[in-house]
């Protein structure tokens, strides 16, 4: 499935835009650019680049989304390119995969052109559920294949899988995209083949922005898109706002930073810190109610089913199903106490609609009842917590499923973590 906003056969016999049309459009694009070529876009490095015809004059073509902006990348996919992507990304529908582009960086009309007219797949163990790594070995064979197939083409940018997620930019592809490709024409293309969806980022004056759109060559002249994906322009999740979600949630964080200062991100965020992120986002309507939300579900839904079988595994946490998960607090956290905090999870049995929430002191028998719901949650917020009538220590926290009277089911089990409520904020005495 595909977007196709304009078409055009690029030899002057079709309904949307001859050759000499998208020549001319371009040249609108150049008049528009009033201030000097004195941005990053325009940097030395693209100063060097060749200047180039483009073969969006003399090739079929369908443009994806809607009309760049004069300092934007021209992103051109070419078919054998496409046909690697979609290959490879549909390769594993369960875990991130990805890997290069190739082709050429050029000026046109002094704009930025990059043809895309190859990709090379990264085959590596360094991947998972949630996570693609580009690792030393990967590097050197991309460079050996690189030079032993298509010796006349350079990396342009590269590729790489969100299953089920959505399409975006996260953190950790903002580091990959600092370290590894940071040539102004290094572009980068998010694919969700779970959703059908794909979206491209490129550098724009110095940051990473999404690209409203893109052009795919063609074929031939009556041939229809190769992309089996619809294309969605893609968002980065600016995490400049996890030290202020966290100093809400009064958890310990480690410090974030912009990226005019990517180096730092080599530290990267673990997967408790993600999970709050994402929990806050949610819960907190920080967000507008988009295809962004039900993404955060996703990454919520895998990064805490895997943080609650670690804590299953090691005695902080009993949830022996999916039905009944307690997502924050996470198993083990310090909690700032005396603060209100959001108690979020899945309560989501099938035999019922009723739950309760307890809490108690590490070692202690009697459960107090912290509130009940009328209503299946997924990913969702249960309640709002005050513990300013707790004093600080261990503790333990209960989710059941009940009948309408509030008696406790056996079925689904309990799920039931271990936390701390802490004096200190940055979880230290």
């Amino acid at each position: 499935m595909t977007t196709a906003s304009k078409y055009s056969d690029g030899l002057g016999r079709n309904s949307a835009a001859t050759s000499k049309d998208a020549t001319a459009k371009d040249a609108t694009f150049k008049e528009q650019r009033t201030t000097p070529p004195d941005t990053p876009e325009f940097s030395r490095e693209i100063a060097q680049l060749p200047q180039r015809d483009s073969p969006l004059e003399n090739h079929a073509y369908l443009e994806h989304g809607s009309e760049l902006r004069p300092s934007q990348v021209r992103l051109i996919l070419f078919p054998e390119a496409i046909d690697e992507i979609a290959a490879h990304a549909m390769s594993d529908m369960h875990s991130e995969v990805g890997g290069v582009l190739l082709g050429q960086a050029y000026r046109h009309l002094d704009m930025l052109y990059v043809d895309v007219r190859s990709a090379l797949p990264v085959l590596s163990d360094d991947h998972g559920p949630i996570h693609f790594t580009f690792n030393a070995d990967s590097w050197s064979d991309i460079h050996r294949e690189r030079m032993q197939r298509h010796a006349n083409l350079a990396i342009v940018g590269w590729f790489h899988t969100h299953p089920g997620l959505g399409v975006f930019f996260s953190g950790d592809d903002v580091v990959v995209q600092s370290a590894a490709f940071v040539l102004p024409w290094h572009t980068a293309l998010v694919i969700d083949p779970v959703r059908a969806r794909m979206t491209c980022f490129a550098w724009e004056r110095g940051e990473m922005n999404g690209l409203p759109g893109f052009f795919e060559i063609l074929s031939g002249l009556d041939s229809a898109s190769r992309l089996p994906w619809r294309f969605q322009r893609g968002e980065i999740w600016n995490q400049s706002s996890i030290e202020r979600l966290a100093a809400e949630q009064g958890v310990a964080t480690r410090q974030s930073y912009g990226l005019n200062n990517p180096s730092p991100w080599l530290a990267v965020l673990g997967s408790a810190l993600a999970i709050l992120l994402s929990l806050a986002l949610l819960v907190g309507g920080l967000l507008p109610l988009s295809s962004r939300n039900e993404a955060l579900q996703n990454v919520v839904a895998s990064l805490s089913d895997r943080t609650i079988q670690e804590a299953n595994a090691n005695g902080s946490a009993i949830c022996p199903g999916g039905a009944l998960q307690i997502y924050s607090p996470l198993p083990e956290e310090r909690v700032t106490y005396g603060q209100e905090i959001t108690l979020v999870g899945n309560a989501a049995a099938d035999q019922t609609r009723f739950y309760r929430l307890d809490v108690r002191p590490s070692g202690e028998q009697t459960w107090w009842q912290l509130g009940s719901l009328r209503r299946r949650v997924h990913a969702g917020k249960f309640l709002t917590w005050d513990t300013a009538s707790f004093a600080p220590g261990a503790y333990e926290l209960r989710l059941a499923a009940t009948n309408r009277a509030g008696d406790i089911l056996a079925q689904p089990p309990p799920c039931v973590i271990s936390f701390e409520l802490s004096a200190a904020p940055d979880g230290t005495s």
